[in-house]
């Protein structure tokens, strides 16, 4: 007689669920690249890089510290000449952008020995790098928040803006003191002339305003006379 078999309670792993920084990532760089492997990167570190004292290569250095670092107590220790390779650069060239970025105080190398006695590669400490960068970060978040405190005046007054504006559209508008009404009662200052020039399109003094012009300058003439009058 036969057995029954017991069936497996085991359930299947399930794949852990993507975080929503990982779905963000995702969305930008794709499921493939991102399940690859990435690394976080503050933007201070290369918006700054001059402040910081930082040369390119020094930047690209730490960008490859940094994928080695996994978990906030554990140091990374990648080979100076796996970092060479994957920049395209002799080892001596990472070793001095390490030492120099050691003087600055931004990383410290700390020896590892087997149980042989044998050297390891050396752990990177970069709490100094973090403890650096943190005075940029204030210096960006403050900038950012004077700015948005800027922008939130500025759409709140609106209205100052707008009668500034105004003003300037009324001087504008001010240019001509002297308008066709007040050359003739609302008749044009100038009409076509009569005759053999009409052809030509020459324009004449309307009568009207010819008239205007003579009149103010009638009490010139006249005080002319008068002082003419006392030689």
């Amino acid at each position: 007689m036969s057995k029954a078999i017991p069936m497996s309670t085991t359930k299947p792993a399930t794949k852990p669920t993507a975080t929503p920084t990982e779905k963000v990532l995702e969305a930008k760089w794709g499921k493939t690249l991102i399940a690859a492997g990435f690394t976080a990167l503050p933007d201070v570190i290369f918006q700054y890089q001059k402040a910081l004292k930082l040369k390119p290569l020094d930047v690209l250095v730490l960008l490859h510290l940094a994928s080695y670092w996994w978990k906030p107590n554990e140091n990374p220790w990648p080979a100076k000449g796996t970092i060479a390779d994957a920049i395209d650069v002799d080892p001596c060239t990472v070793q001095r952008s390490i030492a120099k970025m050691e003087a600055l105080g931004y990383v410290k190398r700390i020896e590892r020995k087997a149980k042989a006695g044998d050297n390891l590669t050396n752990q990177y400490d970069l709490r100094g790098l973090v403890k650096a960068a943190a005075t940029f970060a204030d210096l960006k978040i403050a900038i950012r928040e004077k700015r948005a405190a800027e922008d939130k005046s500025r759409r709140a007054t609106p209205t100052a803006f707008a009668l500034i504006e105004g003003g300037k559209r009324s001087t504008r508008q001010c240019t001509n003191p002297i308008s066709a009404e007040t050359l003739g009662g609302g008749l044009p200052a100038f009409r076509r002339s009569a005759g053999p020039d009409r052809a030509a399109h020459r324009l004449g003094p309307h009568p009207a305003a010819t008239g205007l012009f003579s009149a103010a300058a009638a009490p010139g003439r006249r005080a002319r006379r008068r002082q003419n009058c006392f030689r």
